[in-house]
């Protein structure tokens, strides 16, 4: 008879020596315990083992009813858990009760005692053996907490970055403000020249000559002064400019200049000279140089500021 056993508890039972148990019997036939053996003889913890007791002396026509294990207070972890318990009869009246378990305590454990309900056999202890080193069973005393390596050396690095970047944010944002206000400012300064050089050149590709030519030469010219200086520039006879520039910031000469360039366009447009091609370049190049040399002026003296 094989019972599979799910449930393991556990009696406080005393090793017999010698390899035999006593029997509690019921009823008046002795039943005695001939033989006892492990397989394997020697076992870990966690090993499946066998254990077979040859008992004698069990009642006629014993049919070994259900054996299991006799209950004890449950512990919180079982040191020994039971797989199968059975019964098998043998010759002479004899009979084998096998006990197949795991322990998982190393020493020694008591098994618990069988319940036949013929008769409760009390099995021997059993002696579970480790592949731990001696002594690695036992618990270490108690230490206070460790700190990781470099958990100093981080947390100062941390307590570093949570100061200084706040500062450097206000600082380079700062900076940032000031690069990028320099750089909107110097592209206001470089449009109007940037927007006479594209014009200028544009005009020279249309062909355009006579009257039309040498005025729009003089329109080019006012309209960088009125975008560059902020001034009345387009208003002005040429007679007025050098005046009107110097208010603005250019030295006499550089107005003096840029003056005598819009002259020499406009006696062209209103004194009816002919316009030759010589003439159409002599007066692009005098407007640009005089442009230039403004543009020259007005930036040393921003810088200076």
């Amino acid at each position: 008879m094989r019972t599979p056993l799910r449930l393991v508890v556990l009696p406080a039972l005393v090793a017999v020596g010698g390899g035999v148990a006593a029997v509690a019997q019921e009823g008046p036939a002795p039943v005695r315990i001939e033989q006892v053996t492990f397989i394997p003889a020697r076992f870990t913890v966690g090993d499946p083992v066998e254990l077979q007791v040859v008992l004698a002396g069990l009642p006629a026509g014993f049919e070994g009813g259900t054996p299991r294990p006799v209950a004890a207070p449950a512990a919180a972890l079982e040191p020994i858990l039971i797989d199968a318990v059975t019964v098998t009869p043998l010759a002479g009246g004899r009979h084998v009760l096998r006990v197949s378990f795991r322990s998982f305590r190393p020493g020694t454990t008591a098994l618990p005692a069988i319940d036949l309900g013929a008769a409760v056999v009390e099995l021997p202890a059993v002696t579970t053996t480790t592949t731990l080193p001696p002594g690695a069973l036992e618990l270490e005393p108690a230490r206070a907490p460790m700190a990781l390596p470099g958990t100093a050396s981080g947390l100062a690095a941390a307590g570093a970055l949570l100061l200084i970047c706040p500062a450097a944010a206000a600082i380079g944002a700062r900076r940032i403000a000031r690069v990028a206000s320099r750089l909107l400012a110097a592209r206001r300064r470089r449009g109007p020249r940037l927007r006479f050089e594209r014009d200028l050149r544009a005009l020279k590709g249309r062909g355009t000559s006579g009257a039309a030519y040498s005025a729009e030469v003089a329109r080019l010219t006012r309209r960088f002064l009125t975008g560059r200086l902020q001034v009345a520039a387009r208003s002005k006879t040429a007679p007025e400019l050098p005046a009107l520039l110097a208010e603005a910031g250019l030295t006499p000469h550089a107005a003096a200049t840029v003056a005598g360039a819009i002259a020499a366009a406009e006696r062209f447009t209103f004194g009816g000279a002919p316009l030759r091609d010589t003439d159409a370049a002599a007066l692009a190049d005098q407007a640009r140089a005089a442009v230039t040399a403004a543009e020259r002026e007005l930036d040393q003296a921003w810088r200076a500021r």
